[in-house]
């Protein structure tokens, strides 16, 4: 992937170890269910709502949010970040409502983001045989200032 995501590749093993990035993940996390407030307050999160994360680096933020929504397909530009995202679920096998992808997302409709982690029956289909996927929330942090 080009685009400028190698100095992400780079950083990615180190990501992680930044306190102040650990702090605004957190604090964008009290922030998002501030706003909405259905997600922390449904009882059911399987029936919540299905999230779109757009620059989602290592999943920080992603991760914590997870317990809250239905579905969370995390998306970035970065090889390295999304490597390092998949190894802290090989890590969490119980975190099964989420899907990292790298991809420059310049479609809605782009094949890659369209598998429901969630739905055992797309695990094998081919996704570009599979319907676009709709979100509910879209949501994006530490990524505007790179844009």
């Amino acid at each position: 992937m080009t685009g400028g995501s190698d100095r992400f590749d780079a950083e990615a093993g180190a990501w992680d170890s930044n306190p102040d990035v650990h702090l605004a993940s957190s604090l964008a996390l009290k922030s998002i269910l501030n706003h909405f407030p259905q997600l922390r307050n449904h009882e059911d999160v399987k029936s919540g709502l299905d999230v779109l994360e757009i620059g989602c680096g290592t999943g920080l933020l992603s991760f914590m949010i997870s317990p809250y929504v239905r579905t969370l397909t995390a998306v970035d530009t970065a090889q390295g970040m999304i490597d390092a995202f998949k190894i802290k679920m090989e890590r969490q096998p119980e975190v099964q409502n989420m899907l990292p992808v790298c991809v420059m997302l310049n479609n809605p409709d782009d094949p890659r983001i369209r598998l429901d982690p969630l739905n055992q029956d797309e695990k094998n289909a081919n996704e570009s045989e599979l319907a676009p996927r709709r979100f509910d929330l879209i949501i994006s942090h530490l990524v505007l200032h790179h844009i």
